[in-house]
This record gives structure tokens, C-alpha cells and sequence, in this order.
């Protein structure tokens, strides 16, 4: 980590809001704690002014809450990273924050390391980002204009239409095509205006720095941006603005803003896929593990359980429960054959302790007792 990323932390329980930031801060590991709010009103001037990196939030503070904070922060501060906190173990919630954006959701209580696995995956993202902005600037902007002479330009300009800019972004991060799209025909409105006024070379560096902005925006989030599609868009902006104004580019920017839109929202049912899958190698790791259950499992990937038992049916047509039956009793249905192996042993290895109930499982599962299945299975052995 180049640098120490800031964070602002909002909690209305000044015991963890002391806690947590003296953790964070002496841990020398390039995280700051530089605010504290106890209400999500205080933690929004907060971000305004010091302008952070991370959000850490709890979800139920007075007056503004944790969930209206991220919508009103994501309009103040584009790229910030939002963690939330909460011991609110409620799929509402969880739902709400990842279609906000979220980067990650923790329950409490929380171990040191998990909270800093989290703040390192992020801080991993912020990093990537910033290498692949100074690539896409080092390989495509000395073409098109300068770094920062958008800023100079500006110093005596006009101001820009930064508002409807900020919002595009949060939209598209979002994955809302249709409501990025309509912010864009507003930003189109705002950038003829300035070129009817004899602004087109400061519409033209806007245009520039909104598609690196978008490319970065989607490489921050953890998403693949096709930088094949930026370079082309950026290239027949270089070729056509002078020539044509706004109207040739409009269409590949639009274009571009619903590709982008398409790669969020991918990559939102990937996270999901990936999610189970982690999920269902957990249950691999412990089958022989009486106690496993689908809240360790939350706990083990910092999501809620309500959350989990909602994405785990969704994707994969079976409760996490009926699926880790299942997987104990097909690894049951297996060991049972090894002649060597007691039906103790063959219930321990499934994750039963106590041989009774194993075999009653095992019955309602196979319709047969395990004796009678050895027995079943040894005189019409399963080809191959």
C-alpha cells in the first residue's frame, strides 16, 4: 500500500467507535481512522469535508441511519469504499447494501482479523485502481490532453456540470442502465450548452476524463473493464468531436455507459455464484463437523446467514441445510462400502456423533437401514 488510506467510522456506541479506531490506528498496517461520527448525519459532513477512502458504518443510528448514510455518501464522495457493520442479522439489510454497492458486510461481533482480511481486500482494490488510472493515463490521455489541465482550464471557465457527473458514476456503479442513461442525456444538455458558449475544448477534456473516470470506476469495484472499448471510445472522440460536436459521440457513449452497466450487473450474479461456491467448499472441509451450520459458515465469509439462506436457495435451487444433508449423506452412502469401516465410524466422518440418529437419516435418505444398504450394494455392486 502506497499510502495510508483515511477512514471515517460511524457507530452510535461510543465504546466501539473508541474501540475499533484505536485498533485501526495503532496497528500501523496504512489504515487512519481521521473521523468519528454516532450518527449518520455527522459521518456525512464528516465524509464531505475530509474526504476518505473507506466508510465503516453501523446500520442503526439515530437520524440518519447506516443504509441512508451510503446513498447520501455515494452522491458526495463517487469512489469511496463503504464496509457495513451491524449485528442486525436481517437479509433486508444485507440485500439493501450489496444493491448499494457495498463493498462488504460484517456482523457483529467481529474478530480483529476479520475486520482487517476486509479492510485489506479493499485496500488491494484501491491500489489496483490507481495502477490501472496511471496506466490509462501514461498510454491514453497524453493523446487526447494533458493530467490536469482539465483543472486549469477550469480555474477561469465555467463550472462544470459536476453533480449529474458524480450521479452517473454511482448509477452506473450500481448497475442502473436506464437511470445512468437518463443522467446522461442531462449531461449532454449541460455540455452542448457549454459549447454554444465556445467551451468545446474544456466539453472535450470533459468527456475524456468521464470515460477514464467510468473505466476506473468499474476497475475499482473489482469488475474487468474492457480497456479495448475504452481506448476505441476515446479514440473516435479524438477523431470526431471537432468535426461533429456531441451527435457522433452520444451514441458510443451511451453505448459504452449500458456496456458498463451490463458488466456490473454480471458481475453481481458472478459474485453470487462465487459465494456459493465458496460456500459449498466449506461444507466439503467439514462434513465430519456435527456443529457446522449455515450460521458458521456466514460468519466464516463475513456475510449475514438470512443473506446466505436467501442467495444459496436462489442459486442453486436447495437450501443450504437440505444440501448439506445431502453431501453428508451421499459421503455416508460411499464410506459405507468400505468393509473396514463401522457404521460409528461412517456416522462420525458424516458429522453424527450419535449412531441412532445417524441411522435414522440415513434410512429416510436411502429407504433402507446402513446395514441393509452394505448389504444391498455388496450383492449388486454400482458399475464402475
Amino acid at each position: 500500500m502506497n499510502k495510508t488510506l483515511k477512514i471515517v467510522l460511524a457507530d452510535d456506541e461510543e465504546v466501539i467507535r473508541d474501540t475499533l479506531a484505536k485498533k485501526i490506528n495503532s496497528s500501523s498496517s496504512g489504515y487512519s481512522v481521521v473521523a468519528v461520527a454516532e450518527s449518520g448525519r455527522e459521518a456525512l459532513e464528516k465524509i464531505r469535508s475530509l474526504k476518505p477512502d473507506i466508510l465503516l458504518t453501523d446500520i442503526c443510528m439515530p437520524g440518519m441511519d447506516g443504509l441512508e448514510l451510503v446513498k447520501e455518501a455515494a452522491a458526495a464522495e463517487g469512489s469511496l469504499k463503504t464496509v457495513i457493520i451491524s449485528g442486525y442479522d436481517n437479509f433486508s439489510y444485507a440485500k439493501t447494501a450489496m444493491s448499494l454497492g457495498i463493498r462488504d458486510y460484517i456482523l457483529k461481533p467481529f474478530s480483529q482479523d476479520e475486520l482487517f482480511s476486509v479492510l485489506d481486500k479493499i485496500a488491494s482494490e484501491i491500489e489496483a485502481a490507481r495502477k490501472q488510472r496511471q496506466r490509462a493515463e501514461a498510454d491514453l490521455a497524453p493523446v487526447f490532453y494533458t493530467p490536469g489541465l482539465l483543472k486549469k482550464y477550469q480555474r477561469n471557465g465555467p463550472p462544470r456540470p459536476g453533480d449529474l457527473e458524480e450521479r452517473l458514476l454511482v448509477l452506473i456503479e450500481r448497475g442502473d442502465a436506464e437511470r445512468a442513461l437518463e443522467i446522461f442525456d442531462s449531461l449532454l444538455g449541460s455540455y452542448s450548452a457549454l459549447m454554444q458558449k465556445g467551451h468545446d475544448t474544456l466539453v472535450f477534456m470533459m468527456l475524456v476524463e468521464l470515460i477514464l473516470n467510468i473505466s476506473n470506476m468499474i476497475t475499482q469495484s473489482g469488475d474487468e473493464v474492457e480497456k479495448g472499448g475504452t481506448e476505441t471510445l476515446l479514440d473516435k472522440l479524438k477523431k470526431n468531436f471537432s468535426k461533429d460536436g456531441l451527435a457522433d459521440i452520444s451514441g458510443s457513449m451511451r453505448e459504452y455507459i449500458a456496456g458498463s452497466c451490463n458488466t456490473v450487473n454480471l458481475s453481481y450474479k458472478n459474485r453470487g455464484r462465487k459465494i456459493v461456491n465458496t460456500l459449498k467448499d466449506l461444507i466439503e472441509k467439514n462434513l465430519g463437523d456435527e456443529n457446522f451450520c449455515l450460521e458458521k459458515a456466514a460468519k466464516k465469509i463475513h456475510f449475514s446467514a438470512s443473506y446466505i439462506r436467501q442467495l444459496f436457495r436462489r442459486i442453486t435451487g436447495e437450501s443450504f441445510t437440505e444440501y448439506l444433508i445431502r453431501r453428508r449423506m451421499e459421503t455416508a452412502g460411499k464410506l459405507i462400502l468400505i468393509p473396514e469401516y463401522r457404521i460409528l465410524d461412517v456416522a462420525e466422518y458424516s458429522g453424527y456423533s450419535n449412531q441412532r440418529y445417524f441411522s435414522s437419516c440415513f434410512k429416510k435418505y436411502y429407504h433402507c437401514t446402513p446395514s441393509e444398504y452394505r448389504e444391498r450394494m455388496r450383492k449388486s455392486p454400482v458399475p464402475g
